[in-house]
């Protein structure tokens, strides 16, 4: 069973920028308002100047983190409704504070009008919410993306093992057939081929729980699966498997039982005979891909069928959104299907 989808970490946490902008915001919005309501012949750095600015400062920091907060805690329906609350308190404690900490009788030439400052301070929340607002519209947006990309995922991962698990019916079902027609036949080599299918099903049930494998594991499972091959149809089948497994990066995976698949398929399709044996031919014509191709020799019938085959290889390949990871060539002598190689 699959795990119930984690909720992304991405917006729990603010990042470096977010970080950041109140700090800038504070402090350079104060000393531009300064350097600007100041006249020219006023020296700037005085103490009571740096007073002021760091008045200003402190308090439009409160202002970024208040408004943050309830932007982030409350519902649309409240939240303007606090948000003017909260704003018009905070510019009547700078009034008052200001007042206390700067009395008239110092008699600055930077100081403001009651009503500029309310113009002013008013201007600066604004523009704080529409920051915040951008903020947390982004990282909601980016949430949601990352949300439906997990839930995709896990939506990939469960079809994906929905479509594994037929393919383990599908041979189970040849194979246990096969061994039928040799017990029914007295074949002596039936012993061996049970021993054989044991082997190949204990690799199966150790990868019960992948989709994908390493071409070398592949191979391995592949070469089990020739073995029960050789017994069943002796030399009315060769297989010529130009492959050497000690010889593939680890690196380097495959769908899980997609060799197997293909050559089971070719088998399930197409006449064999001592008189005219199949030939199945598994290499590599480059780097990134593996072909199985087998001589056409096609069946009139090819007897009961799931209906699974290449099209889940396919459907496998697509779930992993790699495109043309199947490819069929047929012609009158040849029937071959490449796939791609999967790469980290």
């Amino acid at each position: 069973m699959f795990s119930a989808v984690r909720k992304p970490e991405i917006g729990t946490s603010p990042n470096f920028f977010e970080r950041f902008l109140p700090f800038f915001l504070a402090l350079i919005l104060p000393w531009v308002n300064i350097y600007r309501s100041t006249p020219e012949n006023v020296d700037l750095f005085t103490p009571i100047l740096f007073l002021r600015w760091g008045i200003i400062a402190i308090h439009l920091f409160i202002y970024w983190h208040l408004n943050s907060y309830i932007i982030q805690r409350f519902t649309h329906s409240k939240r303007v409704l606090v948000l003017l609350l909260v704003n018009i308190g905070l510019i009547v404690i700078f009034l008052i504070g200001e007042s206390l900490l700067i009395p008239d009788k110092l008699n600055h030439p930077f100081r403001l009008a009651p009503w500029e400052i309310v113009l002013k301070l008013t201007i600066a929340s604004a523009l704080f919410i529409a920051f915040i607002i951008t903020l947390k519209t982004t990282k909601d947006y980016d949430l949601l993306i990352q949300e439906n990309l997990e839930l995709q995922k896990e939506n990939y991962k469960a079809q994906l093992e929905a479509l594994r698990k037929q393919i383990n019916p599908h041979f189970l079902f040849n194979s246990l057939s096969t061994l039928r027609m040799m017990i029914h036949s007295g074949d002596d080599k039936a012993e061996a081929f049970v021993m054989h299918l044991s082997d190949v099903y204990r690799q199966t049930l150790q990868k019960r729980d992948t989709n994908i494998i390493p071409l070398n594991e592949e191979l391995e499972i592949l070469n089990a699966y020739i073995q029960l091959i050789k017994l069943r149809f002796e030399n009315s089948v060769h297989i010529d498997l130009k492959l050497d497994k000690t010889t593939q990066p680890i690196s380097v995976s495959i769908p899980v039982f997609a060799l197997q698949l293909l050559v089971e398929n070719a088998l399930k399709h197409n006449i064999s005979s001592e008189k005219k044996p199949l030939q199945i031919v598994v290499n590599q014509p480059n780097e990134n891909t593996i072909r199985v191709s087998n001589g056409y020799q096609p069946k009139l019938s090819s007897g009961p069928s799931f209906g699974l085959g290449l099209a889940n290889l396919s459907k496998q390949y697509e779930l992993m959104n790699i495109e043309d990871g199947v490819h069929i060539h047929r012609d009158s002598s040849q029937f071959a299907v490449t796939l791609k190689l999967i790469f980290p």
